[in-house]
């Protein structure tokens, strides 16, 4: 009866706090502009897939997470994919204020730990641009690669999981009491 009620107290500690864990995130963007970026136009949809631990998440006030770890990011934009290992100051994260998106920060520099093209994330504003000189004198030119894109305001809200917490507790209860009495 001891460990049933030791079990009993300490899914009560459990559940008053616990948030679900990895959550996935989709994020949509827009794009505004783009010439020779990627096979991309305006009005074409570019997306940032989001693996993100919520385990301390409370959807209250200014709340960032970094892309190490259990958080994973891969942006599509047209023809390129991006991840984290691609950030090039290697610090991308992603905040939300009161559960809105606010700052979607991600900078990759074309060739750098494998960046397929330069795109840079700040705010819910994507910015990327090139230009390539090739050849001298007389016969030099010049190709622009140009991005311009807006994030979608997402939202995040915190997942409590105290009913999981319970209904395994009360699995556990019933376990114990069926064991017990077939002991008896």
């Amino acid at each position: 009866m001891k460990k049933i009620k030791s079990i009993l107290c300490l899914l009560i500690l459990i559940s008053g706090s616990a948030n679900a864990a990895l959550i996935n995130l989709t994020v949509n963007g827009t794009v505004d502009g783009a010439l020779n970026w990627g096979g991309l136009s305006a009005g074409n949809t570019i997306t940032a897939d989001l693996t993100l631990d919520t385990a301390s998440y409370t959807g209250n006030g200014y709340e960032t997470f970094y892309f190490t770890g259990d958080n994973t990011l891969a942006i599509t934009a047209g023809s390129f994919s991006f991840d984290q290992s691609m950030d090039s100051a290697l610090n991308a994260s992603i905040a939300f204020n009161d559960g809105v998106m606010v700052d979607f920060n991600f900078g990759a520099l074309f060739g750098i730990n494998g960046a397929p093209e330069e795109f840079d994330s700040a705010g819910l504003y994507v910015l990327a641009d090139r230009s390539v000189t090739i050849g001298n004198g007389n016969n030099k030119v010049t190709t622009d690669y140009l991005l311009a894109a807006h994030w979608e305001a997402a939202t995040l809200t915190a997942v409590p999981v105290p009913a999981a917490v319970w209904l395994f507790g009360s699995g556990l209860l019933g376990l114990a009491g069926v064991a017990r009495r077939k002991a008896a």
